[in-house]
């Protein structure tokens, strides 16, 4: 390929990539105006659950890790509509150990099935980071799943390390599935673009992930692990 075809394939995928965000951006407005009113229900429903004299204790408890959950997703769909129209992001202090210890507690049922285990090295007095809560839970949510699919069933692990270096908040989320294969690195991060069979992915998680990060700072990146699986990581500026 001469220098010249090179450079009109690549301005033809460019203009690829541009009409595909701005699909996405008419797809956003489209869901959070259609999932926002049922949501809005169940908030309005496990409300009125919550003032029941005879709740009990054990109802009580994860009808508020209900309440609360709903309420993320509805923030998180005002968010993709904020980002579809290139929105910053909500930044403030964010205890990352907090925001891991709560996406793992998430993501805890989908290991259970796909016989996942999961650890979290936290380093010690992690200084805050400066960033949006929902928005990078969303983030390490979208990698723990990823990680999960990847080993899906045949049993395996998922690390998810915190520390500090250079004055920043380093995150990574090792697994030893299958890895990411070299010819699609590459790739991973574009809109739309998946592995998965049909039906069962839409190709947007690593890159509205990517995206996150990329408006917090930072960048996100995949590597070989060591021993194999993948790693995944970015990271933050302190608070």
């Amino acid at each position: 390929m001469t220098p010249a075809e090179a450079a009109r394939a690549d301005l033809a995928r460019r203009m690829v990539q541009v009409e595909k965000m701005a699909a996405l951006g008419r797809m956003a407005a489209g869901i959070v105006h259609e999932v926002n009113n049922p949501l809005s229900a169940i908030v309005g429903l496990t409300e009125v659950l919550l003032r029941r004299p005879d709740i009990t204790a054990d109802s009580l408890a994860t009808l508020l890790k209900i309440h609360a959950e709903v309420q993320r997703i509805q923030r998180i769909m005002v968010g993709m509509l904020g980002f579809s129209r290139g929105a910053a992001p909500a930044m403030g202090p964010v205890d990352m150990s907090r925001v891991a210890d709560e996406t793992l507690s998430l993501a805890a049922p989908e290991f259970k099935i796909r016989r996942v285990q999961a650890v979290l090295e936290a380093a010690p007095g992690l200084a805050l980071a400066r960033g949006d809560a929902d928005a990078l839970k969303q983030v390490l949510f979208n990698l723990m799943l990823n990680a999960a699919q990847a080993i899906d069933g045949r049993g395996g692990h998922v690390w998810l390390s915190l520390e500090e270096g250079g004055g920043r908040v380093q995150v990574e989320a090792a697994d030893d599935g299958p890895g990411v294969p070299p010819e699609i690195a590459d790739r991973i991060f574009e809109p739309f673009f998946t592995t998965k069979p049909e039906g069962q992915g839409t190709g947007l998680g690593l890159f509205t992930s990517a995206e996150i990060v990329r408006r917090h700072g930072g960048r996100l990146w995949v590597a070989p692990r060591p021993g194999g699986g993948a790693v995944f990581g970015f990271d933050l500026p302190r608070a």
